[in-house]
């Protein structure tokens, strides 16, 4: 069961910020993987989530199921539309760390936005389990503070 969380903007509103940001030039790939990044820097300036559903361990980096799901026919091809029609506004904290993730991160290739997510000690290296092709672990808040830490480690 996936935890919510009542503050937190929806997964595919800040999927879709962040698609009209870029021109709707990002894969799916990218787009859980900035948003991982999002929800991050969130967590720990503003001591919540971004995103209203938790990420997971699968086996090409943190995953948002239900978002997954959304856009899994797709494939590695670029997102060109949502299947949901969405008219929630991003704003307030939500809108500043989408736009800092994109403007840091949303330059850098699949394979690039996958190394920084696989780093070791990170949230996703912690609960990633081999044995499952497919996904692993929930990936709690006390890892991704902890992953934030590697990854601003002498900026």
């Amino acid at each position: 069961m996936l935890t919510s969380y009542s503050s937190s903007q929806s997964v595919l509103a800040a999927a879709v910020y962040l698609c009209e940001k870029s021109d709707w030039t990002l894969t799916q790939l990218q787009i859980h993987k900035l948003l991982y990044l999002a929800n991050m820097y969130h967590l720990v300036h503003y001591g919540e989530p971004i995103v209203d559903q938790k990420f997971e361990a699968w086996i090409y980096g943190p995953v948002q199921p239900h978002l997954y799901h959304d856009l899994k026919h797709y494939g590695p091809d670029v997102v060109k539309k949502f299947p949901t029609s969405l008219h929630r506004r991003v704003e307030g904290t939500h809108k500043t760390v989408l736009d800092f993730v994109f403007d840091e991160y949303g330059s850098m290739s699949v394979s690039q936005l996958i190394e920084l997510t696989h780093r070791d000690g990170g949230g996703w290296a912690k609960n990633w389990n081999p044995r499952d092709t497919f996904r692993g672990n929930t990936i709690e808040a006390n890892d991704i503070r902890k992953e934030f830490q590697l990854l601003t480690e002498g900026s």
